[in-house]
C-alpha cells in the first residue's frame, strides 16, 4: 500500500477560513458554469442534451412532481436546499475536525502497516529469489544424479559381465587339483561338471547368451583360445579317471553275493552326471562302459535265474503222465480219479501273485513240494521285479536312445533261458489245469507290468503264450481222443454204479476249471 496520495489535514487552520474558501470555490464554480452554458461549443451542447434527459427523468419523480405542482417558489426552495447542503457540509467538516486525532492515528497505523507489508514484500521477494536459486540447484542435482545413476548402472553391468567372463575363462588351482588328483565322489562330480561348463563356454563360436563376452565369441578371445588347450588336457585326465572308476564298479557286480541294486544306486546312479560327461567328452569311452555293463549284467542275471530255476526244479511235484485224461480206463471211481481236473486249492496261486518268491533253502529244510504253477509264479515274480529295476536303471544311467536297447541286451540271455526252461517243461506236461494256470499268471504279470509303466516284457509274454497255447491244444486233443476211444468201446469205462460216472465228473471239473481260469482274460471268448 502506498500513502503518497494522502495529504495531511491542516489542523492549524480555523473553521472560518475553511468555510470562506468553500464559499469562494462555489462562487467561482457557478460563474464557470454560467459561462459554459452560454458557450456554443458542441461538447457543452451535448452536455445540455444530457441534462435535458436527466430533467425529464426527474420530472417523473413523485417528490419533484409534488414540488412543481404546488405553488412553492422554486428559487427560494433551491436556496433552502443550498443552505441545507452547506449546513450539512459544515457539520461534516466539524465532525471531521473533531475526529482529526483518531483519523491521524489511523493514518499513522495505515502508514506503519504499509511499511511492514512493504518490508514483508521485500523479504518474500528475497525468498522467491532464493527458492528460484534452490530450484535451479535441485534441477542441476537431479541431472547430475541421473547421469551418475546411468554411469553406475553401466559400470555394475560391465562388472557383472566381466566377472562372468573371468569365471568362465579361469580354471582355479582347486578345480585343477580336484580333477587331477581327487577321488571320485560328489566333490569330483561337481568339479567335472564345472570343468565341462567352462569348456562349453570357451569353445562357443557365437557371443555368449548372458552377454559376458559382449559381441565377441568366447573362442575368439585371447583368454578363451588359450584356455581351450588347458581344459582339453584336464578333460582327458577326467575321462581316464571316470572310466577306471566305472569299470571297477561294474566289475564288482560279478562278485558272488553282491547286492546288485545297492551297487547300482550307490556306485553308478549316484554319479550319473559323470556318464553324461563321458557321453559328451569321450563317446568311445561311454560306449565301452555301456557295453561292459550290459555284458556283465547279462552274465549276472542269466546266472542268477538259471541257478534259481535249477534249485526250484528240486521242489517240483512229479508231473502227470499222458494217461491222465478224462476217459482214462485205468482209474476207477473215487477222489483220485478226477483230482487232476479240479481247480480248488490250486487257484490260490492267483491270490499270492504279489507275495515274495519261494525261498528255496527254507522250502528244502521244511520238505515242501509245489506244483509247477507255483514255481512259475516265483520265477516270474523275480523276473518282473528285476526287469522293472533294471529298466529304470538303464533309463537313468544311459542316454535316452540307449536305455531300452541296453535293457534288452542285458536281459536277452535271461529271458531266453527262462523260455527254454518253460519249453522243456511243456514237452512233458499233460496237466491241462496247470497249463491254464500258466496262461492266467502270464496275463496277470503282463497287466502288472503295464500298471508299472514298464512294457519291456510284452514280446516275452507273447512268446510264452505262443508256447503254452499249442501245448494246451495238444493236451485237450489227447483228452478228446480218450473220450472217443471210450465211446467206441464202452466197456473200457468200467462197471456202472449209483454215483455219477467218473468221466462225467472229470468233464464237469475240467469245464469248471476252464471257465474259471479264462474268465476276465483278453480274448477268452
Amino acid at each position: 500500500m502506498s500513502t503518497s496520495t494522502l495529504q495531511p489535514f491542516k489542523y492549524e487552520q480555523s473553521m472560518d477560513e475553511e468555510l470562506a474558501k468553500y464559499d469562494e470555490f462555489m462562487s467561482t464554480f457557478d460563474a464557470k458554469t454560467q459561462t459554459s452554458t452560454s458557450n456554443t461549443n458542441p461538447y457543452f451542447k451535448n452536455t445540455t442534451e444530457s441534462l435535458s434527459k436527466c430533467l425529464n427523468k426527474f420530472t417523473s419523480d413523485p417528490l419533484i412532481i409534488k414540488a412543481l405542482s404546488s405553488n412553492t417558489d422554486l428559487t427560494s426552495y433551491a436556496d433552502t436546499l443550498t443552505t441545507d447542503l452547506q449546513l450539512a457540509e459544515r457539520d461534516a467538516c466539524l465532525a471531521y475536525h473533531e475526529r482529526g486525532p483518531q483519523i491521524r492515528g489511523l493514518q499513522e497505523s495505515i502508514t506503519g502497516v504499509d511499511t511492514v507489508l512493504a518490508s514483508m514484500q521485500e523479504m518474500l521477494l528475497g525468498f522467491q529469489a532464493d527458492l528460484s536459486g534452490v530450484s535451479d540447484d535441485i534441477k542441476s542435482l537431479q541431472t547430475t544424479s541421473m547421469s551418475m545413476s546411468v554411469a553406475l548402472r553401466n559400470r555394475r553391468l560391465l562388472a557383472r559381465r566381466l566377472a562372468a567372463f573371468l569365471d568362465n575363462v579361469v580354471v582355479g588351482p582347486d578345480l585343477a587339483t580336484t580333477v587331477c588328483n581327487g577321488d571320485v565322489n560328489q566333490e569330483y562330480l561337481s568339479a567335472v561338471t564345472e570343468l565341462n561348463r567352462k569348456y562349453a563356454y570357451v569353445t562357443r563360436r557365437e557371443p555368449a547368451d548372458d552377454g559376458s563376452s559382449v559381441d565377441v565369441a568366447p573362442s575368439a578371445t585371447v583368454a578363451g583360445a588359450e584356455l581351450i588347450s588347458h581344459i582339453s588336457k584336464l578333460r582327458l585326465l577326467a575321462v581316464q579317471k571316470v572310466r577306471t572308476y566305472f569299470l571297477t564298479a561294474i566289475a564288482a557286480l560279478r562278485k558272488a553275493r553282491t547286492n546288485v541294486k545297492q551297487v547300482q544306486v550307490t556306485k553308478l546312479l549316484k554319479y550319473v552326471g559323470l556318464m553324461r560327461f563321458l557321453e559328451e567328452a569321450a563317446p568311445d569311452v561311454y560306449r565301452e562302459v555301456r557295453d561292459v555293463y550290459v555284458e556283465s549284467m547279462s552274465k549276472v542275471l542269466s546266472t542268477l535265474f538259471k541257478s534259481y530255476a535249477a534249485q526250484l526244479s528240486k521242489l517240483s511235484l512229479p508231473p502227470l503222465t499222458k494217461a491222465a485224461v478224462v476217459a482214462s480206463p485205468r482209474e476207477g471211481p473215487g477222489k483220485a480219479a478226477h483230482a487232476t481236473f479240479e481247480l480248488q486249492e490250486r487257484a490260490q496261486v492267483l491270490d499270492v501273485l504279489d507275495e515274495k518268491p519261494i525261498m528255496v533253502h527254507i522250502a528244502v529244510a521244511e520238505g515242501e513240494r509245489y506244483p509247477y504253477e507255483m514255481l512259475f509264479r516265483s520265477i516270474h515274480r523275480h523276473l518282473c521285479d528285476a526287469a522293472t529295476n533294471e529298466f529304470a536303471f538303464c533309463a537313468r544311467f544311459f542316454s535316452p536312445s540307449d536305455g531300452r536297447t541296453s535293457f534288452n541286451n542285458a536281459f536277452t540271455k535271461t529271458l531266453s533261458a527262462t523260455l527254454e526252461g518253460l519249453e522243456n517243461h511243456l514237452f512233458t506236461s499233460h496237466d491241462p489245469v496247470a497249463l491254464l494256470l500258466l496262461l492266467r499268471l502270464t496275463h496277470m504279470f503282463r497287466n502288472q507290468m503295464k500298471t508299472r509303466g514298464v512294457n519291456v516284457l510284452d514280446n516275452f509274454y507273447d512268446r510264452i503264450d505262443m508256447l503254452i497255447w499249442p501245448r494246451v491244444k495238444a493236451v485237450v486233443d489227447n483228452n478228446v481222443r480218450s473220450v472217443r476211444a471210450c465211446v467206441s468201446s464202452p466197456k473200457k469205462l468200467g462197471p456202472v454204479d449209483l454215483h455219477a460216472h467218473i468221466v462225467s465228473r472229470r468233464y464237469a471239473e475240467f469245464t469248471a476249471s476252464v471257465l474259471t481260469l479264462l474268465k476276465g482274460m483278453d480274448g477268452a471268448d
